[in-house]
C-alpha cells in the first residue's frame, strides 16, 4: 500500500549519481558519516514467475498458490481500475514481487529502504514494480494487491512509462498524496463498505478536524482521501472520477484539474466535500454515544501525544493492564493499573534491539499467565518471528523460534499454564497451532488454506475459540479449491476442541466479527462486530446460539479483554484521531441493545429512509435495524480487521507522520520488439496457462534492464567535446546492479568516469568499482612582465597548469549481524597523479620553477573497516531518539617513496533523547587520530551541504596528495570551511529540536503552504591540532600546526587572546518542507575568545 516519493526519488538519483561520479572513491569520511539501519537478507530465495494477461508475478519456494491468487486477483481487477482512467489501456506490463510473509518483504532489494511493519508493500520508481507479502489475511492481501496496482496503472498513464520523461522535464505532473492515496483506497474498495475509514471521517467531523483536501496528508490520505473520489462519484457521476483523473495528467495539478472538471477552485470544491460529509455523519450523533459515555478512560493519546494506546490484556486478578503503545515513538508495552490508569512500569521497551525488532502492532495480541507472573505476546526477532515469554518481575525474555513458521502471531495461556495458543502462517497458510511448553514442541490445529487467526483457549482449556474465513468449510475444502474464487470478504467466530476437532461456527453474518474473549461459565463469548457500521462489543450466547450488541458507540470499540471472573472488560476506543485503554463493568449483565444502522451505511445500501438532504441524490430502500439475535443480515462487505492499518508512507502510520511520499514514477526497460526478450503487453492465454488451465512456472533467469539513462553533450569552441551521462541497471529483484557515470571533459584524461557492480543477493553484500577522476587548476608560479621572467615570483596572470588525477578500483563488502549492527570492509587500489605543464613561451622548464615541480605519481592501497551500530528513531528532520555510534579504522601501507603511509582511527557516538512530542535533545562525540609517514589531514569547520559555502583560504584546498585523502569533520557551525586544520580532532555537538510552527499559510504576493516547521539551537565545539604544515587562519595569516594543542595564540596589542585550535558556536536554525524538499537554515555566531566576541554565519 506504499508508493515511492518524491523525496525517495531524489535520493535515489543523487545516490545513483554520487555512486556514477565519486562515490566509488573510498574515503574515510563517506565512511565516518555513513549511519542507519540495516536491510538483511537471512534467507536465500530460489525465485521463479508465472504470467497472466498482463502481468508477471515473482515468487520462490513455497509461494506458487500465493503468486497465482495475485494473478487472479490483479486480472479480475484490471478492468474496473481502468475504468477511473477512461478505460486506459496499459503500455507496458506491470511486475509483482511476492513474499510469503512480512520478514521476508523486509529482506527485498527492489527498494533500499527498510520496509517497516506499517508498509504492507511498496510501488517503486524504476521499473514500476509492485513488492508485496502475504501476511495471513486474504481479504487484506487482495486489498493491497488491488491497491498497488492502481498506483501501478497511475504510473503508467501519468508519466507515459518513462523514468527518464520527468528528468528531462516532458511530463510534469504534480501527483499530491490525497488523490495518489486516496484514489489508490477508492479503486481498491469500491464495492465495499469500509468501517475504518467510515469511523475515521465520522471522528474527524464530529470533533471538528476534518482537514480541507488541500492540506490532507499523512494519515488522513488514506481514510478520508477515498471520500473526495466518493463524493465525486455519488454528487456527479463516475464518469466524472475518470474524467477528473485524466485530467490531472492535461492540468498538471490538482487546482487546474478541478476547474478543468467542476468549473470551481479546489477550495470552493473543498468545501462541497466537506458539507456533504457533515450531512453524512452529523444525524448519527443524535442516535449513538461517545466511546467516553460507555467505559472509563485510561489512557489519554490527545494528553500525551501519540497516536495508540491498545491491545489491553487484563492480568488474571483484573487489577493491571498491559497494553501496546507508542508514547515513547518506539512500539512498547506498558503496565497500568486497571483502576485509574496509573502507570506502574515499562514492560517492553521495543524496536531497540534484535530480540524485539517489531512487536507485531499491527496484528497483535498478549497473554497472561494464570499465575499472572508471565507474558506472552509475539515479536519479530532478528530472521524470525518469536513467541516471546516475558517475566514480569525480573524481565527476563524467553523466546521460541521455528524454521517451518515463517510469521507468528498472537498468545493465549491455557488455563493450567503448560500450553498457549497462537496462530502462525507458512507457505500461503494461516494456521492455528499449540506450543506445549514442557515439551517444548508445537502442534498444528488447523491446516487448510483459510485465514485461521487469533485463537484463544476456554477458561476450562477444553476449548479454543478463533477468527476466520472460511464461512461453511469445517475442515479441508477439496483439491480444486481457489482461493480466488472464494467469498473470503469477511471473517466469523468459530470454536472448536483444543485437540482441533468438533469446529463449529459461532456466528454467521456477512460483516466481520472479531477477537472472541471467553465468559467465565465458557457459555458466552465477547466479541467486536461492525454490523451497523461500527465496531462494537457484542455477546455470542452459545447455548441459545444467539448474538447481540451491548455497546452503541459513534467511534468504534476494539480489541476485548476480560477479567478471569467477567467483571471487567478492558477495550480498545477511537476517538479525536487516536486510541486509547477503557474499561467496562459487569458486560455480560448489560441488556441487548438494538443498535441503528449508520446514515453512511444507508447511504451505501441506498435505503429510503436517508436525511433529506441526501434522499435526493441516492436510491431508494427500507432501512432494517440490526435484531437483538442478529438473525437479520445484509449483503454488505466489510473489508479487513479493525485494528490493521497499513502505512503508505515508509514508516508506521502515526497520525502526528506527514508523508511525502506522492510522486510515483514508472520505469521502462526498453525492449525492443525485435529482441527475443520482447513480450507484448497483452499475452495470449496459451503462452502463460498449460493445457490444463494452469498457470506455467518459469525458473528465473538474471536480466539486466535501466532503471536511469539519463545524459547531456555540448561541444566548446575552446574545451572541445563536453558531456555528463549517468546509467544504471538492475535485474528484476534489485539483487545485482550497474551503475556507469561519466563527466567528459575535452579528453579522457581530464574526464571523470567511472562502473560498479553491487551484488545484495546474499547476507553479505559487495560490489567491485573502477574510476578515474580528474582535476585541473590554472596556476600562476612566473611573473612574465620582467625580462627574463621570474619563477619566483607572480603577476596575477595563469602561467601554468596542474591536473591531479585519481584512478583505479575498489571492492567493498558489507556484513549486517541484525538490524542494528554491521560490520563494512573497503579495499581501494588507486594511483594519485600530479601532472604539471608551463605556457610553452616562457621558456622556462617545469621543474625550475618552485611549487609547480615535476609530475609525480602515488601508487596507494587503502584498507577500511568500520563497525556501526544504530537503533534511533529517525524523522523527516534527523533521529529523535536512540543511539547511533561506529567505529572505522582506514590505512595505507604506503608503497615506495611516493606511497602515502598513514593509519587513521575515528570515533563517532551519537545520543538522542525524545523527552516529549516533537521535542528532543541530540548530543554528539566524534573523534579521530591519523598517525604515519603521510598522516591525512582533518579539515574541522562548516556544515554539511551548505549551499552558499565559505573557506577560509577562499577556495577547496588541493596541494598536496594527502589534500585528496582529507576527512571533513562537520558540523561547526559558525566557523568556516578549512578554519581549523590537523591530525587529531574532537568535536562535540549539542542540539534541542522543538516545534516551531505546525502550519503557515501565506498569502499574496507569495502564496505558500509550510507545515511542520521545525526549529533547533545548539552549540558546536571543535578542535584541531597536530603535524607540522602551516595554514591560513581566519584572519589571513599562515598558522604553523603545531604538534600539541593550543587553546590561545595572541593577536592584538593589548594582548587580546583568541582560539586558535579549537572553535566553538553557537545559535539557532529552523527546518522546513518546501515543495519536496527540506530547507535548513542556521544562524550561528563564532566564538572567537573567552570574551565572546562573535561574527555571524549563516548556513
Amino acid at each position: 500500500m506504499v508508493t515511492v516519493s518524491f523525496k525517495q526519488f531524489l535520493r535515489a538519483f543523487s545516490l545513483l549519481t554520487a555512486f556514477a561520479l565519486a562515490a566509488t572513491q573510498l574515503s574515510a569520511q563517506e565512511e565516518q558519516k555513513f549511519f542507519g539501519q540495516n536491510k538483511v537478507q537471512y534467507q536465500d530465495f530460489n525465485w521463479r514467475f508465472i504470467q497472466s494477461e498482463h502481468f508477471d508475478i515473482y515468487f520462490y519456494q513455497g509461494g506458487e498458490r500465493v503468486a497465482k491468487f495475485v494473478a487472479d486477483v490483479a486480472e479480475k481487477a484490471l478492468p474496473s481500475i481502468l475504468a477511473d482512467f477512461k478505460h486506459y489501456e496499459l503500455q507496458n506490463r506491470v511486475p509483482f514481487i511476492i513474499y510469503n510473509s512480512h520478514n521476508h518483504f523486509q529482506q527485498t532489494n527492489v527498494v533500499d529502504e527498510y520496509n517497516s511493519e506499517g508498509i504492507g508493500g511498496v510501488t517503486e520508481i524504476f521499473k514500476n514494480r509492485i513488492t508485496l507479502p502475504y501476511e495471513g489475511s486474504y481479504e487484506d492481501f487482495r486489498h493491497v494487491i488491488e491497491h498497488e496496482l492502481v498506483h501501478g496503472v497511475m504510473n503508467d498513464y501519468m508519466y507515459g512509462g518513462s523514468f527518464q520523461a520527468y528528468l528531462t522535464g516532458r511530463i510534469r505532473v504534480q501527483i499530491p498524496h490525497w488523490f495518489s492515496e486516496g484514489l489508490a483506497e477508492y479503486g481498491s474498495r469500491k464495492d465495499q463498505f469500509y468501517a475504518q475509514s467510515d469511523m475515521f471521517i465520522r471522528d474527524a467531523v464530529t470533533e471538528g478536524y476534518l482537514p480541507m483536501i488541500e492540506q490532507m496528508g499523512g494519515f488522513a490520505s488514506y481514510m478520508v482521501g477515498p471520500s473526495i473520489f466518493k463524493f465525486m462519484e455519488e454528487k456527479y457521476g463516475k464518469e466524472k472520477v475518470a474524467e477528473f483523473v485524466t485530467k490531472m495528467r492535461a492540468a498538471g495539478t490538482a487546482p487546474g484539474s478541478f476547474e478543468s472538471t467542476f468549473g470551481m477552485k479546489i477550495d470552493e470544491f473543498s468545501e462541497k466535500w466537506a458539507m456533504y460529509q457533515r450531512k453524512i455523519y452529523y444525524p448519527d450523533i443524535a442516535n449513538m454515544v461517545s466511546v467516553k459515555e460507555i467505559g472509563k478512560q485510561l489512557t489519554r493519546h490527545d494528553r500525551d501525544g501519540n497516536f495508540y494506546n491498545y491491545t489491553p490484556t487484563l492480568s488474571p486478578l483484573g487489577d493491571k493492564i498491559a497494553f501496546l503503545t507508542d508514547k515513547s515513538g518506539y512500539a512498547d508495552i506498558d503496565l497500568i493499573s486497571s483502576i485509574d490508569g496509573k502507570f506502574i512500569k515499562k514492560l517492553i521497551s521495543g524496536e531497540k534491539n534484535p530480540s524485539l525488532e517489531e512487536l507485531h502492532w499491527l496484528s497483535p495480541g498478549m497473554g497472561w499467565s494464570p499465575d499472572g507472573k508471565r507474558l506472552v505476546f509475539s515479536a519479530k526477532a532478528s530472521d524470525k518471528d518469536a513467541l516471546t515469554i516475558l517475566e514480569i518481575e525480573t524481565g527476563k525474555i524467553s523466546s521460541y523460534k521455528w524454521d517451518d513458521l515463517e510469521g507468528v502471531f498472537g498468545g493465549s495461556w491455557s488455563p493450567d499454564g503448560k500450553r498457549i495458543v497462537f496462530n502462525g502462517i507458512y507457505h500461503g497458510q494461516s494456521d492455528i497451532y499449540v506450543f506445549d511448553l514442557e515439551k517444548k514442541e508445537k502442534i498444528k490445529l488447523t491446516d487448510d488454506f483459510f485465514s485461521d487467526t487469533r485463537a484463544v483457549f476456554s477458561r476450562d482449556g477444553t476449548k479454543i475459540a478463533f477468527v476466520s474465513d472460511r464461512r461453511d468449510f469445517m475442515g479441508k475444502p477439496p483439491e480444486d479449491f481457489k482461493m480466488s474464487e472464494f467469498d473470503y470478504r469477511q471473517t466469523d467466530i468459530y470454536v472448536m476442541n483444543s485437540d482441533g476437532s468438533g469446529m463449529e461456527r459461532v456466528t454467521t453474518d456477512e460483516m466481520n466479527d472479531t477477537w472472541p474473549e471467553w465468559g467465565p461459565d465458557n457459555t458466552k463469548l465477547l466479541f467486536t462486530s461492525d454490523r451497523n457500521g461500527v465496531s462494537n462489543l457484542y455477546v455470542a450466547d452459545l447455548a441459545n446460539k444467539k448474538n447481540y450488541a451491548i455497546t452503541n458507540t459513534l467511534s468504534g470499540i476494539f480489541q476485548p479483554s476480560l477479567s478471569k471472573d467477567g467483571k471487567i472488560v478492558a477495550f480498545t476506543g477511537f476517538n479525536k484521531s487516536g486510541f486509547d485503554i477503557f474499561t467496562l463493568k459487569n458486560p455480560f449483565e448489560i441488556p441487548a441493545i438494538e443498535l441503528p444502522i449508520t446514515i453512511s451505511m444507508k447511504k451505501f445500501r441506498k435505503d429510503n429512509d436517508l436525511p433529506q438532504t441526501l434522499s435526493d441524490e441516492l436510491g431508494l430502500g427500507k432501512s432494517k435495524a440490526i435484531k437483538k439475535d442478529a438473525e437479520e443480515v445484509t449483503s454488505v462487505f466489510f473489508g479487513g480487521d479493525s485494528t490493521s492499518y497499513v502505512d503508505s508512507a515508509g514508516v508506521k502510520i502515526t497520525q502526528q507522520d506527514v508523508s511525502y511520499r506522492s510522486y510515483v514514477f514508472a520505469g521502462n526497460e526498453g525492449i525492443s520488439k525485435d529482441s527475443e526478450d520482447y513480450a507484448p503487453v497483452e499475452l495470449p492465454e496459451k503462452i502463460y496457462k498449460d493445457d490444463s488451465g494452469d498457470y506455467k512456472v518459469r525458473k528465473y533467469r538474471i536480466k539486466f534492464s535501466p532503471d536511469l539513462v539519463f545524459g547531456t553533450a555540448g561541444f566548446n569552441t575552446f574545451y572541445g567535446f563536453q558531456g555528463t551521462t549517468q546509467l544504471a541497471f538492475s535485474d528484476m529483484l534489485g539483487d545485482h546492479r550497474l551503475i556507469f557515470g561519466t563527466n567528459l571533459f575535452f579528453d579522457l584524461k581530464n574526464s571523470s568516469f567511472s562502473g560498479a557492480y553491487y551484488n545484495f543477493s546474499r547476507r553479505t553484500d559487495y560490489g567491485i568499482s573502477a574510476f578515474h577522476t580528474a582535476y585541473s587548476f590554472a596556476t600562476d608560479y612566473v611573473n612574465e612582465f620582467v625580462d627574463p621572467p621570474d619563477p619566483n615570483s607572480s603577476d596575477g596572470y595563469a602561467d601554468s597548469f596542474i591536473r591531479y588525477r585519481y584512478y583505479g578500483a575498489s571492492l567493498f563488502a558489507s556484513r549486517p549481524i541484525n538490524k542494528f549492527n554491521r560490520f563494512d570492509l573497503g579495499v581501494t587500489q588507486f594511483t594519485l597523479a600530479r601532472e604539471t605543464s608551463v605556457a610553452n613561451d616562457l621558456g622556462i622548464d617545469k621543474n625550475d620553477i618552485p611549487g609547480l615541480g615535476a609530475t609525480r605519481h602515488s601508487n596507494n592501497t587503502i584498507i577500511t573497516a568500520a563497525f556501526t551500530t544504530d537503533n534511533s528513531l529517525n524523522t523527516y528532520f534527523g533521529p529523535f531518539d536512540g543511539q547511533r555510534a561506529q567505529l572505522s579504522v582506514t590505512a595505507s601501507p604506503g608503497y615506495g617513496a611516493n606511497g602515502l603511509r598513514f593509519t587513521t582511527i575515528a570515533l563517532d557516538l551519537r545520543k538522542y533523547f525524545w523527552f516529549q512530542k516533537y521535542y528532543a535533545f541530540a548530543l554528539r562525540a566524534s573523534g579521530g587520530a591519523t598517525y604515519g609517514r603521510n598522516p591525512q589531514r582533518f579539515f574541522v569547520g562548516g556544515l554539511d551541504n551548505w549551499i552558499a559555502p565559505r573557506f577560509t583560504n577562499g577556495d577547496i584546498i588541493v596541494n598536496t596528495f594527502e589534500d585528496f585523502l582529507a576527512t571533513f569533520v562537520s558540523p561547526v557551525r559558525g566557523s568556516d570551511y578549512y578554519e581549523l586544520q590537523g591530525t587529531r580532532y574532537v568535536v562535540t555537538n549539542f542540539e534541542f529540536r522543538f516545534p516551531f510552527v505546525h502550519f503557515l499559510q501565506l498569502g499574496f504576493p507569495l502564496p505558500l503552504f509550510l507545515q511542520q516547521i521545525r526549529g533547533v539551537t545548539f552549540l558546536d565545539v571543535g578542535a584541531a591540532w597536530g603535524s607540522s604544515y602551516g595554514y591560513r587562519d581566519r584572519f589571513g595569516e599562515i598558522q604553523e600546526n603545531a604538534k600539541k594543542f593550543n587553546w590561545y595564540t595572541p593577536k592584538l596589542a593589548d594582548g587580546t587572546k583568541y582560539f586558535q585550535d579549537i572553535r566553538a558556536g553557537y545559535g539557532f536554525g529552523l527546518r522546513a518542507f518546501v515543495g519536496f524538499f527540506i530547507l535548513r537554515y542556521d544562524l550561528a555566531w563564532n566564538i572567537n575568545s573567552p570574551r565572546f566576541n562573535a561574527g555571524d554565519v549563516k548556513h
